[in-house]
């Protein structure tokens, strides 16, 4: 297969008329542009990866079937998202682990060919997280992160969970320090902890924020917080939910002026309401949520998930004038480089995770190893 681009995005930024080659799903080279290719396109980038997500358009990672979660992850294939982590949520542990199996069966049938977006693993988005940050999580079901309660949510599952998000400030030292030593990336989220306890937690092993500025205690001159060194240790990676619903353009902005495309992660933090009209849902783990002008939230006005896909986002940004490369790196190459998993590069010898665009950023073609769909 050749893939023929006026503009080819490289980890070094883009190159301009170039043409991608691929046999049996992989990079073979890159050369100069050719007439016969098999899509010619306007712009060509890495897969997007998508690191923080639960669903979106009726699909339900914590309560969804097997195959309609596949088909949720065909359509994310088709708009350019080529790996996804499962985003499983605080709730009692056994409904957390019965998610937790459709996912690893969701991975199996997907390791037969079933197709879509590559379902790379787990991210355990709580319960371990704080009573005073919950967001739209429920209290009730909010546990101490001890290394004994996590052995109890992820037996079976250690090999499938590629992200954890914790609250540090609640004794979480020795769980943090297991994770590590298993070499689980963590990240900061729904959290109130202290600057000084921000600043422990990146130094025992803390890699990163979970959805910036969201479910955390507000930056404050006197009281800075976690966010404050999140932002000023240039180790620590950041997401963010790029819709400018969640965060204001500016907000957003501050994030990438400080710290760039290397260490800003884009997420879509999308959920089962994502996508869909106007009006009031009960989800298939029976929360009640209401969409309003696209925004998706709970019966008390709190936001339960983001507003947009993460080509969406993507766009969002160069519409701030973030340079195209940075904007595409932030949804593809970073987060692989977070997460320590192949993916986010067109290169040599990669697995082909290849999205192509029109001159209006839109999906043309997306290819996924041997896979190939037409938007």
């Amino acid at each position: 297969m050749k893939i023929c681009a006026r503009y080819l995005l490289t980890p070094e930024g883009f190159l301009r008329d170039r043409t991608v080659h691929i046999q049996d799903g992989v990079i073979t080279g890159i050369g100069p542009a050719v007439q016969d290719a098999d899509v010619t396109c306007h712009t060509c980038v890495p897969g997007l990866i998508d690191q923080h997500v639960h669903g979106g358009y009726g699909a339900d990672l914590m309560a969804s079937d097997a195959d309609k979660i596949l088909n949720w992850l065909r359509f994310l294939l088709k708009n350019g998202v080529t790996q996804v982590l499962a985003g499983i949520y605080t709730f009692p542990i056994p409904v957390m682990r019965k998610a937790m199996q459709v996912v690893r069966e969701v991975m199996n049938l997907q390791s037969e060919g079933a197709g879509g977006a590559m379902l790379t693993g787990i991210h355990l988005e709580g319960p371990f997280i704080s009573h005073g940050a919950l967001g739209a999580m429920d209290d009730r079901y909010v546990l101490a992160p001890t290394v004994d309660n996590y052995k109890a949510l992820s037996e079976g599952f250690e090999d499938i969970i590629r992200l954890i998000t914790i609250a540090p400030e609640e004794d979480a030292d020795e769980l943090i320090g297991y994770l590590t030593k298993k070499g689980v990336p963590i990240l900061a989220g729904h959290t109130a902890a202290t600057v000084e306890e921000g600043v422990h937690a990146f130094e025992l092993g803390v890699g990163g924020v979970c959805h910036f500025f969201n479910a955390s205690t507000p930056i404050h001159h006197r009281k800075p917080g976690i966010l404050t060194e999140g932002l000023l240790n240039r180790n620590v990676y950041c997401e963010c939910i790029a819709d400018f619903v969640h965060v204001h353009p500016k907000a957003v902005e501050l994030i990438y002026r400080m710290k760039g495309a290397d260490r800003m992660i884009l997420v879509s933090d999308a959920v089962s309401t994502t996508g869909l009209p106007d009006g009031e849902y009960i989800e298939e783990n029976g929360t009640r949520v209401i969409v309003k002008n696209g925004e998706s939230r709970t019966p008390e006005g709190n936001l339960n998930g983001g507003s947009s896909l993460s080509l969406q986002d993507v766009r969002n940004m160069i519409k701030i004038g973030v340079p195209r490369a940075d904007a595409f790196h932030m949804a593809s190459k970073t987060p692989a480089s977070f997460l320590r998993i192949a993916g986010g590069r067109i290169i040599p010898g990669a697995r082909a995770e290849i999205l192509c665009l029109d001159e209006n950023d839109m999906p043309i073609c997306t290819v996924l190893g041997t896979q190939e769909v037409r938007a």
